[in-house]
């Protein structure tokens, strides 16, 4: 069960107050101890993955907001949730905390079922962002799968026109008769040429009469143009 257990790190210079903090999340918790700030930033920087920081205000050479300013510009902790501990409750000093990174206050002198309660509260929000965080990746991956998805499908759809087009245009050499004007198909059979045409491209045929063939074939008709 140890392997399972959530990694706290207790950041407090009162060695009593350090140590009846563990006592109260060693059971629950994988429980870390530092007595300093700079301790603290080489534990959360040097230690397995943390999931939580309780942190003390009051202490000598760095204090508690200067600790959190320091931890919430590095990587590899900026989104490790930091609850202060102080015996200073005005309100301040809960502005400043939460204005350096920090999520929530326990004030001195703590109760132990506030202290488990207010860990437990925040180690959920924060499991629930990061599954919301991994849920939009995942969405996100999806939007650019289909994305790419419909780009495939224009492509081939362009493309399968663009094959419809050539389908569609004459080439090569066509054997015509120089007499009638049929044109021999791919059988060897003959057909008139505007069949041939009309079979094998999008246009159709409206019939009519030229001026020439109307004054060869209707000599006597007058037509004046």
């Amino acid at each position: 069960m140890e392997q399972n257990k959530q990694n706290i790190l207790i950041v407090e210079d009162e060695k009593l107050s350090r140590l009846a903090l563990a006592d109260i999340l060693n059971s629950e918790y994988k429980v870390f101890l530092a007595k300093n700030g700079k301790q603290a930033i080489d534990m959360a920087l040097e230690k397995e993955e943390l999931d939580l920081i309780l942190l003390d205000v009051m202490m000598e050479e760095m204090d508690g907001f200067e600790v959190c300013n320091i931890l919430k510009q590095k990587p590899q902790t900026r989104d490790i949730p930091v609850l202060f501990i102080s015996a200073l409750s005005n309100t301040t000093n809960k502005v400043k905390g939460f204005m350096a990174g920090g999520v929530d206050y326990i004030t001195k002198p703590f109760q132990a079922d506030e202290v488990l309660v207010r860990i437990k509260t925040h180690l959920s929000l924060t499991a629930l962002q990061k599954e919301l965080e991994n849920k939009n990746l995942i969405l996100q991956d999806e939007i650019e799968e289909r994305k790419q998805i419909e780009l495939e499908h224009q492509k081939l759809i362009e493309e399968l026109q663009s094959a419809l087009s050539e389908v569609k245009t004459l080439r090569g050499f066509i054997p015509i008769c120089a007499n009638c004007k049929n044109i021999r198909n791919d059988g060897g059979y003959w057909e008139q040429i505007e069949v041939y045409i009309k079979d094998r491209s999008d246009v159709d045929f409206s019939h009519s009469i030229c001026p020439d063939c109307v004054a060869k074939l209707y000599p006597n008709l007058d037509i004046k143009p």
